[in-house]
């Protein structure tokens, strides 16, 4: 009976980790998307700044 309870509370525990792992997942992929936006805010950034810095100098 002790080893019964034992595995049950074993695969309770179990349950509750693999819950807690697909939240860690799903909080990455937020972390990844938002870093994903700010490389692409970053490349036009310094797109527009290579732009900008190009016009200057041809004009003079």
């Amino acid at each position: 009976m002790d080893l019964v309870r034992r595995i049950e509370r074993m695969e309770e525990e179990i349950a509750e980790i693999r819950e807690e792992l697909v939240e860690i997942k799903e909080s990455l992929v937020r972390v990844e998307e938002s870093i994903n936006w700010v490389k692409r805010i970053l490349q036009w950034s310094f797109g527009i700044f290579g732009f900008v810095i190009g016009l200057i100098i041809t004009l003079l």
